[in-house]
């Protein structure tokens, strides 16, 4: 290992003493390269799964709030609706009565 920079000072007339470093060092920077790619392999499979989460998380509260802010409006329509027909017809019936009985509950049938 080192033996290419250490020729390389010694064409460059640095002034520079040989250092055999008495074995072949290429297993043991495979071996670390190995582990950093796998390091790496597993924060990006970590940082993915957690991306997904995330991403899921944003789509549920995605969801809630236009599916509130629809029921918001189509409440507000269906009152408006109804206190403004009833209004022209002149019926005076709570809105949250009927409301409650459209969809099944205290529903009174004569």
């Amino acid at each position: 290992m080192f033996v290419l920079e250490q020729e390389t000072y010694k064409l460059e007339g640095i002034d520079w003493k040989f250092i055999d470093f008495g074995m072949d060092l290429l297993a043991s920077i495979e071996l670390i390269e190995k582990v950093i790619s796998i390091c790496l392999f597993l924060v990006k499979k970590k940082l993915h799964y957690t991306l997904a989460i995330l991403y899921k998380l944003l789509v549920y509260f995605y969801i809630f709030v236009v599916y509130k802010l629809l029921l918001n409006f189509l409440y507000k329509f269906l009152v408006y609706f109804y206190m403004h027909y009833s209004s022209l017809q002149n019926i005076h019936i709570s809105f949250t009565n009927s409301i409650s009985c459209c969809i099944g509950l205290n529903c009174e049938v004569d």
